[in-house]
């Protein structure tokens, strides 16, 4: 290789060396983190990734329309992988997190919660070390493109983007009869599948209604969740 002329080639050898190695997978990983976290110190941060035992962790969202099955397929997904289930609305609940609480803050003072503090608060949960060592999956976001804009910027990176594909009139004839667990979120629903533990039946509520659900669908539709992938976001 000569260092004096431009452009400076690369000899076949060393690209075939770090193929063989895994070295631009373990280049590309090590720069995510390190962008995503920001550690104070860069050096250490990066011996300890090195010192993971597997960084060959799922990293997933999984998205569409209302009554698409995400909860169920989410969960599903991360028993079958072993990794972290992210819920976005359960994140808002963490009365640890300085981020949950400026959300709050916004809910409570009846505006929505900002695209940049979303994706504040699952760079949060993503950074924590079951995440880290196991992977996640997430479910239903980003819902906007300004959305998956803001996770971009922030460093959080999914592998997979799992869009599942549900006819509208098929969607509302779910939600119709769906029924949510309140202690669990787990969702059931009167003619497909319903619990037989009498506790479970007693802490059944009803699902959207058909009118609420119609309006999700537009909003669904309005933003286009398949254009993220067309974008080259991710």
């Amino acid at each position: 290789m000569d260092a004096t002329q431009r452009p400076f080639l690369v000899p076949p050898d060393f690209a075939a060396y770090a193929e063989k190695h895994g070295l631009f997978q373990l280049y590309e990983r090590i720069m995510q983190e390190l962008l995503v976290t920001q550690p104070d110190n860069p050096l250490d941060a990066m011996i300890a990734i090195l010192k993971r035992p597997s960084d060959d962790v799922p990293k997933i969202v999984i998205h569409g329309p209302p009554a698409a099955g995400k909860r169920t397929m989410c969960k599903l997904a991360s028993q079958r992988l072993r990794c972290v289930h992210i819920v976005p609305d359960e994140l808002l609940r963490d009365d640890d997190s300085l981020v949950a609480q400026e959300a709050q803050s916004q809910l409570s003072g009846g505006k929505q919660v900002s695209d940049s503090t979303w994706a504040e608060l699952i760079k949060e949960r993503v950074t924590k070390s079951d995440c880290l060592n196991k992977g996640w999956v997430l479910e239903g976001f980003p819902r906007t493109r300004l959305q998956a804009v803001a996770l971009h910027a922030v460093g959080v990176l999914p592998k997979h983007f799992v869009l599942l594909d549900v006819k509208d009139d098929v969607a509302v004839e779910r939600s119709i009869g769906k029924k949510i667990d309140t202690v669990t979120g787990d969702v059931y629903h009167v003619t497909y599948d319903m619990p037989n533990n009498p506790d479970i039946l007693n802490r059944l509520v009803d699902g959207k209604g058909e009118r609420e659900l119609v309006k999700e669908l537009l909003e669904y539709h309005r933003h286009v969740v398949w254009r993220l992938l067309c974008d080259g976001l991710w």
